[in-house]
């Protein structure tokens, strides 16, 4: 789920080589080079409208999965080494115990330094088995059982943002209730060539 994500594109896209069959970048109208660098390194682009925070796209980025299981992701969040290492054993764990999806900790950081471990969250899931409601901080709603990590090593680094968190405060107390339907969220056909665009020209 990206928004002017070009900074964070690289490192995200070669911590996810190797160890996943698709990666889908859901775009919400950048103006850099997000998609490009996204397209260059094999990823599907899916431009939609932003809503002004990423919650009600969660959804839709899973409905438009090509396989069962899904690992959702934010541009500045990364697997830790043990997790690129195990997802797979990890996922074939949860498939014999008929889980519906996969827990992972939640670490969040500052440059180099750990500064928070969070619960762990949902972050692998059966695409059939998910429901996001488009609600701020939502975590999604799971038909079945969860399996939760067996190693603290099995983690998500995310980078603190201190403007973003004081930006999504204020978008919580007006939004909070606003749950769009996956018919608001339409996408946008933009031509591969494009390099930069503005959301009033994808608005025409």
């Amino acid at each position: 789920f990206t928004r002017n994500e070009e900074r964070n594109m690289i490192a995200l896209l070669e911590n996810l080589k190797g160890i996943v069959d698709e990666v889908l970048v859901i775009d919400s109208c950048s103006e850099d080079a997000t998609a490009v660098i996204a397209r260059a390194y094999g990823a599907k682009v899916v431009f939609v409208r932003t809503f002004g925070y990423v919650e009600p796209l969660r959804m839709y980025g899973v409905s438009r999965a090509s396989y069962p299981w899904v690992l959702w992701l934010d541009a500045d969040e990364r697997l830790s080494s043990t997790l690129r290492r195990d997802l797979k054993s990890y996922l074939l764990m949860a498939e014999r115990n008929g889980c519906s999806a996969m827990s992972v900790r939640i670490i969040s950081c500052k440059g180099e330094r750990r500064l928070l471990f969070s619960p762990s969250q949902p972050r692998i899931v059966r695409k059939d088995c998910t429901t996001f409601k488009g609600i701020m901080h939502e975590m999604p709603s799971i038909k079945g059982s969860i399996l939760e990590p067996v190693d603290d090593r099995i983690s998500i680094s995310r980078q603190i943002r201190r403007s973003v968190q004081k930006s999504k405060e204020r978008l919580g107390i007006r939004m909070w209730q606003f749950t769009p339907s996956l018919e608001l969220i339409t996408p946008i056909v933009v031509p591969k060539t494009c390099l930069l665009y503005t959301s009033d020209a994808a608005d025409e």
